[in-house]
């Protein structure tokens, strides 16, 4: 499969069907996602979509997350917000699949784009169904909590 891009990530995304996806249109503040994701009860989650190569096989940087998209999540996180970066991975001109990231704490977004990630380590998929899987799982989880 052929290497994506962040707007073919993002056609991707559209098959999230269970939920309502919303393209924000902000142009007066800096860092705002590229996708809200309506989720039960008028619940919003940030998704913020990157393409990345992988580095030595095994490892991703984000540094295409700027340092305000950073600090956007951050902030929506600390006020009680969902969010997540849905990676499309390439590796030279092939396309190889998805990783989820999200924080556990608020202010490791932050330093999110200085990381280095392994896909051992990342929640990773191959197929786009398994990120849906995967983005029911994480508004399931955060809306129960």
């Amino acid at each position: 499969m052929i290497a994506i891009s962040e707007q073919e990530l993002g056609q991707r995304l559209k098959e999230v069907t269970k939920y309502p996806l919303l393209v924000p249109n902000n142009h007066s503040q800096a860092g705002w996602p590229d996708r809200f994701i309506q989720a039960p009860n008028s619940r919003i989650v940030a998704c913020e979509l990157k393409v990345v190569s992988l580095v030595r096989d095994h490892w991703f940087n984000l540094t295409e997350l700027r340092q305000t998209q950073c600090a956007w999540l951050a902030q929506w996180q600390r006020r009680g917000g969902m969010g997540f970066v849905l990676v499309g991975i390439n590796t030279g001109t092939k396309f190889v699949g998805y990783a989820t990231i999200t924080q556990s704490k608020w202010s490791d977004w932050l330093q999110a784009n200085c990381k280095q990630y392994n896909l051992d380590t990342v929640s990773t998929h191959y197929k786009i169904a398994s990120v849906v899987e995967w983005i029911d799982y994480f508004i399931e989880d955060k809306i129960d909590a």
